[in-house]
């Protein structure tokens, strides 16, 4: 008798662990679905978002190389007219008071320029930084903003050194 109540308990106990087993399984089972939904649905937002992002990293790319470009041309033109004045010294000539007083006139037009370029330094490297909180929250309109505030400053640049070409020139000109 004492077995046969031993055998009735056993398989009872069996009974309602595997029960409460398969229940459990049953809701991790659920819970895994629903994860596997939601971070489908990131993925896609995930993607979407970057794919606006993207056009905006591209123009920022494409600004600085067209600034860096310039600055290359920029020191080109320095060059050219370093050769101009050495080639006027070897040949003992001299300049014209007026072509000096132009220079001069030059020369602090570029300094002056030149520190307002360097007056934007770093600005575009901590709004970048601040955007990058807007990025990981996916806030497309922050990050929009950001974008345009970096542009603005890239544009700021490139009519400053263009102007620094375009003084450049002039001066090479006034030695001629």
């Amino acid at each position: 008798m004492k077995k046969l109540i031993t055998l009735i308990l056993t398989v009872s106990l069996v009974s309602v662990m595997s029960t409460a087993i398969f229940a459990t399984q049953q809701s991790a089972t659920d819970s895994s679905t629903q994860t596997t939904q939601v971070n489908a649905e990131k993925k896609v937002q995930r993607s979407e978002f970057k794919a606006q992002v993207t056009p905006l990293r591209t123009e920022r790319k494409s600004n600085r190389e067209e600034n860096l470009a310039l600055r290359e041309q920029n020191k080109l033109l320095v060059t050219q007219l370093q050769g101009k004045i050495a080639t006027i010294k070897l040949s003992e000539s001299k300049l014209t008071a007026e072509q000096k007083t132009s220079l001069k006139a030059l020369r602090l037009e570029v300094k002056s320029i030149r520190a307002e370029i360097k007056a934007t330094a770093g600005q575009v490297k901590a709004i970048l930084e601040a955007n990058k909180v807007n990025l990981k929250n996916m806030d497309l309109a922050a990050v929009q903003a950001a974008f345009n505030q970096v542009f603005g400053i890239q544009d700021l640049r490139h009519q400053k050194l263009q102007a620094i070409n375009d003084t450049l020139n002039e001066m090479i000109a006034t030695l001629s």
